[in-house]
């Protein structure tokens, strides 16, 4: 995928609409706005692991994508606020560690800034791979290390910690093993973008991983 500059024309209007459509809702930024507008497809299906704060679903409404939408995540609370607020389309609690839909069973199945907040990368991707039929994109949000391996962070808060949420920095040459063994698999890595600027005109400035496999 091509850097989109956030001033292009085309697409500053778009996402100008977006946050217009969403009441000014946000946050919309170009890193994700990008993958969505290039990976979704109309008629396609399309689940969203960690759904909860529904800024995926508003995007894909605002721009205006026709697709079989599913949404998961595995906070209670999310899910019953998302029942009430987004009637006619489909809410599950699941983890995204232990997805409980069927193998191949979804064209795209999409995660942005939930990997980060797991106990592991390796694990929910597995997942998302078992479950896509035609492609996964995840987005993670916090760069990635210079490590051999992943900095598992728990999140502390006054001192008591809270083992079901993580703050991490995935190690760059794990994942990028991980991924070259997805070849070996069928996978073909589509796009592979460090560290794209919220405002999507560059790389290596810190913001958004974009990873984007395709079978």
């Amino acid at each position: 995928m091509e850097i989109i500059k956030s001033e292009d024309r085309w697409f500053a209007t778009l996402v100008n609409d977006v946050w217009c459509r969403m009441g000014g809702n946000g946050p919309i930024n170009v890193s994700q706005l990008m993958p969505l507008v290039k990976w979704t497809y109309d008629e396609e299906s399309f689940l969203d692991v960690g759904c909860g704060s529904a800024t995926t679903l508003d995007a894909i409404k605002a721009i205006k994508r026709n697709v079989k939408y599913k949404g998961v995540d595995f906070i209670d609370s999310r899910i019953e606020w998302l029942k009430q607020n987004y009637p006619g389309y489909d809410f599950e609690n699941q983890d995204a560690r232990h997805l409980k839909e069927e193998d191949v069973s979804w064209d795209t199945v999409w995660s942005r800034h939930v990997i980060d907040h797991l106990d592991g990368f390796e694990q929910p991707m597995n997942e998302h791979c078992r479950v896509a039929r035609k492609r996964v994109v995840c987005i993670l949000w916090y760069a990635m290390n210079e490590k051999e391996e992943h900095d598992i962070k728990p999140i502390f808060d006054n001192g008591k910690t809270y083992p079901d949420e993580y703050l991490n920095q995935y190690s760059r040459k794990k994942i990028e093993l991980y991924l070259e063994g997805k070849k070996t698999e069928g996978w073909k890595l589509k796009e592979y973008l460090r560290e794209v600027s919220w405002q999507g005109d560059k790389q290596g400035k810190g913001g958004d991983t974009i990873i984007v496999l395709e079978r």
